[in-house]
């Protein structure tokens, strides 16, 4: 009775195979996800500095200008229950309340947002 099954050199063949197919998929893999992070980032980005136009609109008679200029932290958008607290950072963590800042630079009746985490 002769049994039936792979040789060696097959499943070694299937195994070179299934590498190389590995070897051409993982890196391609992890720059999709590297976008998919950088695109929700930019989303966030977005999100919060649209937060940041409403919060504007709503409290500007709270707001303390300095030298033509706003500073407005997570903490305020927060505090208002603007933004959901913790605010995640698709890059990974969370957004640090009080560490990231919108400046609002006022100009000629417009003004710019420039986001920074610290």
């Amino acid at each position: 009775m002769k049994i039936k099954g792979f040789t060696l050199v097959e499943l070694l063949a299937v195994i070179v195979i299934v590498a190389i197919i590995l070897v051409i998929a993982i890196p391609r893999v992890l720059k999709a996800i590297e976008k998919v992070k950088d695109s929700a980032y930019e989303s966030q980005i977005e999100l919060i500095l649209d937060t940041v136009d409403n919060y504007i609109v709503l409290y500007n008679r709270e707001l303390t200008i300095t030298e033509n200029e706003i500073v407005i932290t997570l903490r305020d958008l927060h505090e208002k229950n603007m933004l959901p607290n913790p605010l995640t950072n698709p890059r990974g963590g969370i957004f640090d309340r009080d560490n990231t800042k919108i400046i609002v630079t006022i100009e000629d009746n417009h003004y710019n947002l420039e986001f920074f985490v610290e």
